[in-house]
């Protein structure tokens, strides 16, 4: 396994596993501080934090409006709709386990938003053309 490796071979979760076997539940506190910490000052000073703002509030406009879209996507466009959850689910994760997840998550985010404003005009335009 990766903590088990000597020298500077070892990943950033390699260190992480080392430091939680070595200092036990303490240093599992003191890593969970660390990672909000950033993150929250990453949310203070980043324009990356505004872009994750930004497609939550996209997310949460197109559940609502137009009424039924994401159903309509995801049995039209399938394959590309479990991209988007596949996305989405990369994002809280990375989020969570990355000490800059407001970064990762909002760089993920990026993949998410864009194909679906481009599937909610498409099936827009198409429901418009079938009238």
């Amino acid at each position: 396994m990766d903590q088990k490796i000597n020298g500077a071979g070892k990943s950033h979760i390699g260190l992480a596993m080392g430091q939680l076997l070595q200092g036990g539940w303490e240093e599992g506190w003191h890593i969970i501080v660390r990672k909000l910490s950033m993150n929250w000052k990453l949310i203070q000073y980043s324009i990356w934090s505004r872009v994750l703002m930004a497609v939550i509030v996209g997310l949460t406009f197109f559940m609502f409006y137009p009424k039924g879209i994401f159903r309509t996507i995801e049995r039209e466009h399938k394959y590309i709709f479990l991209g988007v959850k596949a996305a989405i689910v990369a994002s809280v994760v990375g989020f969570i386990v990355n000490d800059s997840g407001v970064v990762q998550a909002a760089t993920t985010a990026v993949y998410i938003i864009f194909p679906l404003i481009y599937l909610v005009l498409w099936e827009r335009i198409r429901n418009h053309n079938h009238r």
